[in-house]
């Protein structure tokens, strides 16, 4: 009876691959097709600092971004939760992005905040005063399905 148990069970074991292959799992690796990356930031100010870091978004941020020709984030003002911002930006080339040490946007953003700002100190100073007004953030990568 053990010897019957023990083929039955290595049978089974065996047939595992076989039935993940005709749900359509595939083996070994595979690249997502007709997906979109995002990188998603989720933003906590701290109290009463909301209205001001809006106003370096529009003021500033938004700008840089449209005068620099980068990619805007879609933002998204949370009414739920315990965060206050949900920023995303799309991912063009998906999560090889991550592998830039210095992102080409990122300077060409930071080049055209520093022209609005009235110069490298003043942009610096402006980037620093943003990010005092956050109590946390966190980050994280998703996608989303084209088809």
């Amino acid at each position: 009876m053990r010897k019957f148990a023990s083929i039955a069970a290595a049978i089974a074991l065996a047939a595992i691959p076989a039935a993940a292959s005709a749900d359509g799992h595939e083996e070994g690796p595979t690249i997502r097709e007709n997906v979109d990356y995002l990188d998603i930031i989720m933003i906590d100010l701290k109290p009463g600092k909301r209205g001001r870091a809006e106003e370096i978004i529009d003021d500033y941020f938004s700008k840089a971004s449209k005068a620099a020709g980068t990619p805007e984030p879609y933002l998204v003002h949370l009414q739920t939760g315990s965060w206050d911002f949900l920023v995303a930006w799309d991912m063009a080339d998906g999560p090889a992005e991550l592998t830039y040490t210095n992102n080409p946007d990122g300077a060409k953003w930071f080049a055209a905040l520093t022209e609005l700002a009235g110069g490298e100190e003043e942009a610096q100073a402006l980037w620093d005063e943003y990010q005092s007004l956050i109590a946390r953030s966190t980050r994280m990568i998703g996608h989303h399905h084209n088809d």
